[in-house]
């Protein structure tokens, strides 16, 4: 048998071999041919007779002229405690979702509503490109069973099997060729020699809707090709208006395309990581992108390139300067796996800078918040710090942030930086003011059990550092 029977009984043989049972429901009669050869024969005056569906026997029920009919035919197969295999062919009926007179069979069984054309692409890519099949199964030409399997048998058909395929031989997959062919001319000549040109391009039409032009090189083909499936990713991922540099590059018609773009954009980054970081800034700077005016928080959650973190971790800066720390927290977690920081340290090492920034900004305004709350007893302050989630989270941060920036080649943008450090001092003098309030207020007693005196002191010591006391100042002799 050709390779598209030997498809649709494999199918067939699954589901019934899942639930012995299958009604089959071949509403334009487009398997009529198929099952003329699993029977091999006429159709039996009784309606039922054996088959072999993948070289398992079974048993084949076909509608006549009646429902009734056929389900009293079918009752002595599926009656037993064991029932036999049995596939039910109803051509030319739609199935009933809600009154369906074989309503008990299919629910005891499954229901099968194949399509011919889905069935057949699946066959025929295994040897054509999905251009080259996209031809063949033309959605407004009626193509019929016969037809399909003189096409996946190699004989009648109008097409050769696949050029692609065969210079590509060590590669599976449309999208597959197609990212192998955009980052490397290595099979150009092989391409051109073989004229496998005009199939290439139906590839490229058929997998994500752009057609390329005629008698143009494979060069310039490959050029314009990336530049459609980089700009398609990046301006399907915005979440504002797409600049004007882009409206010279088409973009994709359909979901379906955008779709497809969006895969073989991913396919290039993680199967030719290098050559796409070279590819990536080529386009990025023919298209003028870095130059172009958009809000940073415009830009999607896909860095197609490389100008967009830069941008992006420039954005968490003003967001950190403006307090606005939960905001930039959120762009860093959402970005810190991204395709340029995964390739460059130095640049992963600035956006860390940035989340401790923004860390320690927002564990100091909360500390600020509560600073209030302990009120004039000074053991009320010592549990304030020392507790699970106490005020040390924001000593800790600070020491987190300025061990990082001391490593770096290069320090953090010095306005976000100079914003947080000051809200680090303003909360620390705060701590320090409202704790020498309550010690004045306790006169200078704190309860015995009371034993970490580390915290305190030092808040008592930046204070006094940061209000120039005076030795003579009576606060300061009665602390000494």
């Amino acid at each position: 048998m050709h390779p598209l029977h030997n498809y649709v009984a494999k199918q067939l043989a699954e589901r019934l071999k899942a639930r012995h049972v299958v009604v089959w429901y071949d509403v334009r009669r487009e398997f009529a041919a198929f099952v003329d050869e699993i029977r091999d024969g006429p159709r039996p005056q009784s309606g039922v007779g054996p088959i072999m569906v993948a070289g398992s026997k079974t048993q084949l029920a076909e509608y006549g002229a009646s429902l009734f009919e056929i389900r009293a035919v079918a009752e002595p197969f599926v009656s037993s405690d064991v029932p036999e295999t049995l596939v039910i062919y109803v051509p030319g009926m739609e199935r009933d979702r809600r009154g369906s007179v074989l309503m008990e069979l299919e629910k005891a069984g499954t229901t099968w509503e194949p399509q011919l054309k889905q069935l057949a692409k699946n066959v025929l890519l295994q040897k054509y490109t999905i251009g080259v099949v996209d031809e063949m199964l033309p959605f407004d030409r009626k193509v019929t069973y016969e037809d399909l399997a003189h096409a996946s048998g190699g004989s009648g058909s109008t097409e050769p099997p696949s050029i692609l395929k065969s210079i590509f031989r060590d590669i599976s997959g449309n999208d597959a060729i197609l990212a192998a062919w955009l980052v490397q001319d290595a099979r150009d000549a092989d391409i051109e020699s073989k004229e496998a040109t005009r199939e290439l391009a139906k590839l490229v039409r058929s997998r994500v809707g752009f057609e390329l032009p005629e008698e143009a090189g494979l060069p310039k083909l490959r050029a314009i090709t990336l530049r459609y499936v980089l700009a398609g990713e990046f301006r399907a991922d915005l979440r504002c208006p797409a600049p004007t540099c882009l409206d010279s590059v088409p973009s994709p018609s359909t979901k379906e395309e955008e779709a497809a773009v969006r895969e073989l954009a991913r396919r290039l980054r993680s199967s030719f990581a290098d050559e796409y970081a070279i590819l990536a800034d080529r386009v990025e700077a023919e298209l003028g992108l870095p130059t172009a005016k958009l809000p940073a928080d415009g830009l999607g959650s896909i860095d197609t390139f490389r100008f967009e973190e830069r941008a992006l971790l420039a954005h968490c800066g003003e967001l950190i300067a403006a307090q606005r720390f939960d905001d930039a927290l959120a762009i860093v977690s959402e970005r810190e796996h991204g395709f340029w920081l995964d390739r460059d340290v130095a640049r992963k090492a600035q956006w860390e800078a940035c989340r401790r920034m923004a860390e320690l900004g927002s564990i100091a305004t909360s500390v600020r918040v509560a600073v209030n709350r302990p009120g004039g007893d000074p053991s009320a302050w010592v549990d304030a710090y020392t507790a699970g989630d106490g005020w040390y989270r924001v000593d800790q941060a600070q020491r987190r942030l300025e061990a990082w920036v001391a490593n770096l080649d290069d320090e953090p943008e010095e306005r976000p930086l100079g914003v947080i450090r000051r809200a680090y001092e303003d909360t620390c003098h705060a701590m320090a003011e409202g704790f020498t309030k309550a010690l004045v207020e306790a006169h200078w007693a704190v309860a015995a059990s009371r034993g970490q005196w580390a915290p305190p002191v030092r808040w008592f010591l930046r204070f006094a550092w940061a209000s120039q006391w005076s030795p003579f100042d009576p606060w300061y002799q009665a602390m000494r």
